[in-house]
């Protein structure tokens, strides 16, 4: 299993160790290609290219990003997640399950 967060340091110092994952090096290819593209975008703007072709760059990105996003996700709840609900500190339990609520109300609000 992945190590994630630090285990007792304080939320606000905790990183995720994608580095330990197996999702690092997709996941620095996903954002260089991000980069990339976003690039790409600028320059089709700045030339005044055809909407619908900016718009489906767009949607590559934000698909590359979610995708990202699932798999930071998944993996934070395969090692964060199966540590803090199998501990027996109830406050550990609730902040844990707090922060996960968080992000999915933020992941799905449109």
């Amino acid at each position: 299993m992945p190590e994630c967060c630090h285990n007792s340091q304080k939320k606000e110092e905790k990183s995720w160790m994608i580095n330990t994952s197996p999702y690092h090096s997709q996941a620095l290819i996903s954002i260089k290609k991000s980069k990339s593209l976003l690039t790409k975008i600028e320059q089709m703007i700045e030339e005044q290219r055809y909407c619908a072709d900016i718009s489906q760059q767009v949607n590559a990105v934000i698909g590359m990003m979610q995708s990202l996003n699932s798999s930071i996700l998944k993996d934070h709840l395969m090692s964060c997640g199966v540590r803090e609900l199998s501990s027996n500190n109830t406050d550990q339990m609730q902040t844990f399950i707090d922060e996960l609520v968080r992000i999915w109300w933020i992941w799905n609000r449109k």
